[in-house]
């Protein structure tokens, strides 16, 4: 039996990790669950997005001032409303997952095997490298106020303003923790769902390849003809289902992204063409729109995958 899950079990495993993929089928309510869910996504997600948009509300009387930090604060926000639309939609996620243990979409031949290891392999090398970017970022970005020494005039990773001094050193380090953590949080969290329903697509368009292959494999003159015939219908429903499940629950995070990436991109190429070529800064650039550009890569190409196979194989 092929494990369709065990492909997607570290995505699972690190969402389970970070709290957004409960062992039971809990949704929101009174419970251990949605008390962590109003202490990381509200107050240390939420909580760093509030007070440096007060400071992007207060300091922008440049146009520099304003696109210092705009493409990291709209990437946190989309991350934010990811997070929480994941969360409150877990069940139907494991709904999906659930359903790729079905008899029907397990592959009959060796051949079929085959036929989608390209795929898998190409959902996996994209995990690797978003997930190298994103936590690279995230580093560079935390590290910043370190490696330039702006952190002696108690500069932050983002830049915020609270209703409070932070220049005393237990409350500015408080302060650090807090954006990183929360940076760290959100960064990881987004990574893991964009990653999850690229993975989705490509088992779907596992499933179209599966589903063409049996019905080649058809022969008029056999006499399990009609009862193949019928389970390959079944397959096909199911496959519908799975598609339409799947495109309800990631169309309003897809229409979002598409939207940020491309402004945050556009503010970012921006940026750098201001800064020094070799400053922290620009690195820190280079590699958000290098992670941004992977993320929208996914959706594109294995969105783009699905559309080829259905137009292709005329399901």
């Amino acid at each position: 039996m092929f494990d369709w899950v065990k492909i997607i079990s570290l995505n699972i495993f690190v969402l389970q990790k970070v709290g957004m993929w409960p062992k039971q089928d809990k949704q929101l309510g009174c419970n251990c669950h949605t008390l962590y869910i109003l202490i990381a996504v509200i107050l240390l997600i939420d909580g760093s997005i509030v007070f440096q948009l007060i400071h992007m509300a207060l300091e922008h009387s440049t146009l520099e001032s304003l696109t210092r930090n705009i493409f990291m604060l709209m990437t946190e926000i989309l991350g934010s409303i990811k997070m929480f639309y994941f969360i409150r939609n877990v069940k139907t996620v494991k709904e999906l997952v659930q359903s790729l243990e079905d008899e029907l979409f397990q592959p009959r031949t060796t051949q079929q095997v085959n036929s989608v290891r390209p795929d898998l392999k190409l959902w996996k090398k994209t995990y690797a490298t978003f997930c190298s970017l994103t936590t690279s970022t995230a580093f560079i970005w935390s590290l910043y106020p370190l490696v330039d020494q702006s952190f002696l005039k108690f500069r932050l990773p983002l830049e915020a303003r609270y209703p409070f001094e932070i220049t005393t050193l237990p409350l500015y380090f408080i302060i650090y923790f807090h954006q990183v953590a929360a940076l760290f949080l959100v960064a990881i969290g987004a990574l893991h769902v964009d990653t999850l329903n690229a993975a989705l697509m490509v088992l779907a368009g596992a499933q179209c390849d599966i589903l063409c292959q049996n019905l080649k494999a058809l022969e008029n003159k056999a006499l399990t003809y009609n009862q193949k015939l019928i389970q390959c219908i079944k397959h096909h429903k199911k496959i519908l289902s799975f598609a339409e499940k799947t495109n309800q629950f990631f169309s309003t995070i897809v229409l979002g992204q598409y939207f940020t990436t491309s402004v945050s991109t556009g503010i970012a190429m921006f940026r750098l063409s201001l800064v020094d070529p070799l400053s922290s800064e620009s690195y820190s650039l280079l590699f958000f729109v290098s992670a941004v550009t992977v993320q929208l890569f996914s959706y594109c190409w294995f969105g783009n995958e699905v559309e080829v196979k259905v137009r292709l194989f005329q399901i």
